[in-house]
């Protein structure tokens, strides 16, 4: 896609905790890296990171500028964004002062169960200014690919071209981004 820039991660990224122990100042080995990158040759870089708080994460959070947390529908990751949240404060608190909270999305939403709209209801009142609304409804084709991935011998093609100028449906409109990222 012409002016978007992709760096996709390996399973090389595993090791990666051990060697930045033994690196000085772990937690701000990747801030200092995009210091160094050219200011103009992109607008924003978003960084995705594993659902761990680990030293990865950690240099995710001392980089950015803002946060935007997906949070799945699950009842495991209420608790799991409730440590992030005391990760984040610390990190507020120690390395990133700046870093700014953008809110909690949740993903991978499907509203025909009450386990669904039981997670949302309870992130909406554990973090009442923060939730973003509407919640991320993927297309069925998204929430059938891992299935498809561990059927199929070779690789797959994208399940969602991307299309700039594809209409966003009613419950995403508040995020044409999310189209991109696909």
């Amino acid at each position: 896609v012409e002016g978007v820039s992709v760096i996709a991660g390996t399973g090389a990224l595993s090791g990666l905790d051990r060697l930045l122990l033994s690196m000085p100042e772990p937690e701000r080995q990747l801030k200092n890296r995009l210091a160094t990158l050219s200011q103009k040759r992109w607008d924003e870089i978003i960084l995705d990171t594993p659902p761990t708080l680990g030293l990865l994460t950690l240099n995710a959070l001392t980089a950015s500028d803002q946060l935007l947390v997906p949070v799945t529908t699950q009842v495991l990751s209420l608790s799991g964004v409730a440590q992030l949240m005391q990760t984040v404060d610390r990190v507020r608190e120690d390395l990133n002062p700046g870093l700014q909270l953008l809110g909690l999305l949740a993903s991978r939403v499907d509203l025909r169960t009450l386990h669904a709209q039981d997670v949302i209801a309870a992130l909406s009142e554990m973090f009442p200014l923060i939730c973003i609304n509407p919640p991320v409804i993927p297309p069925s084709k998204i929430l059938s690919a891992p299935s498809l991935v561990f059927n199929t011998p070779t690789p797959l093609p994208s399940l969602v071209p991307f299309t700039p100028y594809r209409k966003p449906s009613t419950h995403t409109s508040a995020l044409p981004v999310w189209y991109a990222l696909l």
